[in-house]
C-alpha cells in the first residue's frame, strides 16, 4: 500500500448524435515485464514460435483485431530475443512500454516519420532485429520483406481474421508470392477471451444451442466449465483474460510453394490436420474459458471450417468410429522427419492432449516421441516405397493409439 505507479492512457473520442463515445486504454508499465511464457500461448504455438524468434533472418507476423493482445506478444518476443550483443530497433505508434537496451522510435507523420520512412533509415544502422509496430501500407510491407530477405529478423503486426488470411492481405499490399515464400517464417494469430473465475469454476453440460455450432453430435469426450458467479468475480463468472492462438508456418504446406490461394491452403489445413486453429486451441483450454467465449471471439468462417473438418476422416486413415466412442484425434503427414521437427512437436502436443483426456499418467517424453516417429517413418518408407506417411491419433482401449499409413 502507498506505492505509486506511472500509468499511460490512450484516449480515442468520437462524437455521436446522443453524445460522445470515449474509449480509454490503460497502459501499466508493470506489465512490460510479462514474458512469452506468461501469456498462456499453448505449447503447440509457443514452442515453434520461439524457434522462429531465434532465427537470424525472416519475417514473423502477429495478427488479430485491435485489442487482441498483439503488442503484448511482440513485447514478450522482444524480451525473449534480447541479448546485449544484438542491435534491436523498433518503430512504434505509440511506444507503449520502455525497454532498456533497445532503441525504440516513435513515428510522427506530421514531420514525415512514418513506418516506411523509419524502416528505410533503420536499414542504414545495421540492426539485427527490427520491430515495426504495424504494417499499414504496401511501402512498409515491401521494405519489411526486403529487410527480412537480406539478413534481418523483422517482427510486425497485421489486421487479419486468422493466420492463413494474412497471405491474402499481403497479396493486396503487393508483395510477390515468391518473396513471401522466401521470407515469411510464420504467422501467429490470436484473440483474447475472458477467463473463468477460478473460485467459482464448475463443470456443466451446455445446451445444444451452445455446442451445435461446432459439433453435429454432443462431444462426450470433452468436459465443459463455467463460472457460477461469486463475490470474487462480482458474480460475472469471469476473472481476467487469456489467449486463443494459432500458428501458420507456410513451409508446412506443399501447396503454398505451388501458388495456392488462401481458400486452397485452408482446405489443405482441414484435410491434413496440419495446423491447430484457434477453435482447437480454445477446446484445449475449456478449463480456462467457456465454449460461449470461444464462439464469441472466433471468426464465423473458422467455426464453419471446424464443423466441416469434424465430419471428415483424415485422408488415407481408417475410420475407427464416432469421436464420442474413441476420442478420435487428427492426422499429420510427414515427408522428411529430419527437417520437420516443428510438425513432430505439434504431433507430440496432440498426443499429450489425447493422453490428458483419458488421464494417462504413463506418457513418453518428447525426445522418445521424436525417435518413435522417425523410426516408423523410415521403416514404412523402406517397406512400401512411399515418400509420405500419415500418422493418425486416437484414444482407444484406455490409451493413445498412433497408426502410420503410407500415402503414395
Amino acid at each position: 500500500m502507498g506505492q505509486k505507479y506511472n500509468l499511460d492512457f490512450r484516449v480515442a473520442t468520437c462524437p455521436a448524435i446522443s453524445g460522445e463515445n470515449v474509449t480509454i486504454r490503460i497502459l501499466d508499465s508493470r506489465n512490460a515485464n510479462v514474458g512469452l511464457e506468461k501469456l498462456n500461448h499453448s505449447p503447440h504455438v509457443l514452442d515453434p514460435f520461439k524457434i522462429f524468434l531465434k532465427s537470424a533472418a525472416g519475417m514473423v507476423l502477429v495478427t488479430g483485431p485491435t485489442g487482441s493482445g498483439k503488442s503484448s506478444t511482440l513485447y514478450g518476443a522482444l524480451q525473449y530475443i534480447y541479448d546485449p550483443t544484438l542491435k534491436i530497433i523498433t518503430a512504434e505508434d505509440p511506444i507503449e512500454y520502455s525497454f532498456p537496451g533497445i532503441m525504440q522510435t516513435q513515428i510522427n507523420n506530421k514531420i514525415g516519420l512514418s513506418f516506411s520512412q523509419l524502416l528505410r533509415s533503420f536499414l542504414r544502422l545495421d540492426p539485427d532485429v527490427i520491430l515495426v509496430g504495424e504494417i499499414r501500407d504496401g511501402d512498409t510491407a515491401q521494405i519489411g520483406f526486403d529487410a527480412a530477405q537480406t539478413g534481418h529478423l523483422v517482427l510486425s503486426t497485421l489486421h487479419t481474421n486468422d493466420a492463413i488470411s494474412t497471405l491474402g492481405r499481403l497479396d493486396d499490399l503487393g508483395i510477390d508470392r515468391a518473396q513471401i515464400a522466401a521470407s515469411l517464417s510464420c504467422v501467429l494469430a490470436q484473440r483474447l477471451v475472458r477467463r473463468i473465475c477460478p473460485t467459482c469454476l464448475a463443470d456443466y453440460v451446455p445446451s445444444e444451442e451452445e455446442w451445435s455450432p461446432l459439433f453435429s453430435d454432443y462431444p462426450t469426450h470433452l468436459t465443459f466449465f463455467k463460472g457460477e458467479g461469486c463475490s470474487d468475480c462480482d458474480f460475472t463468472g469471469f476473472s481476467g483474460r487469456t489467449l486463443l492462438s494459432e500458428l501458420f508456418v507456410p513451409s508446412d504446406f506443399k501447396s503454398f510453394n505451388k501458388g495456392a490461394g488462401v481458400d486452397e491452403l485452408k482446405a489443405e489445413a482441414i484435410e491434413s490436420g496440419r495446423m491447430k486453429t484457434m477453435v482447437d486451441d480454445g477446446l484445449l483450454k475449456l478449463g480456462d474459458t467457456t465454449i460461449s467465449e470461444i464462439l464469441r471471439v472466433v471468426p464465423h468462417e473458422m467455426i464453419q471450417m471446424f464443423r466441416k473438418r469434424g465430419s471428415r476422416s483424415a485422408p488415407g486413415a481408417h475410420d475407427p468410429g464416432p469421436a464420442s466412442s474413441t476420442g478420435r484425434g487428427r492426422g499429420f503427414m510427414i515427408t522428411d522427419p529430419a527437417t520437420e521437427g516443428i510438425r513432430i512437436d505439434q504431433m507430440y502436443e496432440e498426443y499429450l492432449s489425447l493422453a490428458a483426456i483419458i488421464q494417462d499418467e504413463e506418457k513418453i517424453d518428447r525426445e522418445l516421441f521424436h525417435r518413435f516417429v522417425t523410426d516408423n517413418f523410415q521403416d514404412l518408407t523402406k517397406t512400401t516405397g512411399s515418400h509420405s506417411i500419415l500418422f493418425n491419433f486416437e484414444n482407444a482401449d484406455g490409451g493413445v493409439r498412433i497408426t502410420a499409413v503410407p500415402l503414395d
